[in-house]
């Protein structure tokens, strides 16, 4: 996508409406926790965890697409959830969302005006949330929430240590770090964001802030799928590595595999990375230097935050 693209009973026991929470005085002081200490707890996590923690139904299977997101595919029945860690937060749609207290977590669940959807989000800090969404083909009236408040309750027992950590992850860069790495001085002064939809950490936009909102100049993703399921319409060469470009005439996406992810399904063996730049020239010059930063491994993070969630009665936005 081009730059300037911008958007039960059992469960009653655990999960608990508290409706209008009373806030502190407007001029109370907005809560601080270190951005680094946070992305680095939720990149020691396993983002399928809180599904594989379900009953799931035959047939059912869980995909890992990223290394901080997760799907359970539902086989045909026109149902999907996904875990994403480390999504961007629309602090200004809070008012929209029902406040929850889920497994002692603050927690906040919107279900869209269409009915396709449900998502409860648990914020881990100002700027960043776990979701878990539910998602339907064709409106319903069945209860959207019943699949994805159990998963939210599980994800809430993963992001606060109450499960045994998983095997350390094979990827431990996050999007931003690594965009950063492959531009340098290039986003020097913009500020960078995690995804707001469907990637989380794994999707980051360098953008300058403009009076209407702010414009993408630099962006990077990092999927797990097909390593010859590149996307593009022109092909090019990323560090000696088969790789596909599109030039929107604003912008470039260049998209290439460049590792492997681990996983042993053949569809989701490849770590692919796009990269967007003003140009064609800069996006292939920027993804050889991502090729080169993803090869070794990251530079030492700080101590991951514990607990991530919030208490009920704690303040998560400034």
């Amino acid at each position: 996508m081009g730059r300037r693209a911008a958007a039960l009973v059992a469960l009653l026991l655990a999960v608990a409406l508290v409706g209008c929470a009373s806030e502190p005085a407007p001029d109370a002081a907005p809560p601080t926790r270190d951005p680094q200490a946070v992305t680095s707890a939720l990149i020691g996590l396993d983002p399928c965890a809180p599904i594989r923690m379900q009953q799931l139904a035959a047939g059912e299977t869980v995909r890992q697409t990223g290394p901080n997101r997760c799907w359970l595919n539902t086989q045909g029945k026109g149902v999907s959830v996904q875990v994403v860690l480390g999504q961007w937060r629309h602090i200004e749609s809070l008012g929209t969302e029902t406040q929850l207290v889920i497994g002692g977590a603050k927690a906040y669940q919107a279900v869209s005006a269409n009915r396709l959807s449900c998502r409860v989000s648990i914020p881990v800090s100002p700027k960043l949330a776990v979701a878990v969404q539910t998602s339907v083909d064709a409106p319903s009236s069945d209860d959207l929430c019943g699949r994805t408040l159990p998963i939210a309750t599980s994800a809430v027992a993963v992001l606060n240590g109450e499960q045994a950590p998983p095997e350390p992850p094979a990827l431990t860069w996050n999007s931003c770090d690594l965009l950063g790495r492959a531009v340098g001085a290039a986003a020097d002064g913009l500020p960078r964001r995690y995804d707001p939809a469907n990637f989380g950490l794994d999707k980051c936009a360098a953008v300058r802030e403009m009076p209407e909102g702010y414009q993408q100049v630099f962006g990077l993703s990092v999927t797990f799928k097909d390593p010859a399921d590149l996307l593009g319409t022109q092909d090019t060469l990323v560090a000696g590595l088969r790789a596909k470009q599109q030039d929107f005439g604003t912008d470039c996406n260049v998209e290439w595999t460049a590792g492997t992810s681990g996983i042993a399904e053949p569809d989701l063996a490849g770590a692919v990375l796009l990269l967007n730049a003003p140009n064609c020239a800069d996006a292939v010059r920027y993804a050889d230097a991502a090729t080169a930063a993803f090869a070794m491994a990251p530079p030492p993070g700080v101590t991951p935050l514990r607990p991530l969630t919030y208490r009920p009665d704690e303040r998560d936005n400034p």
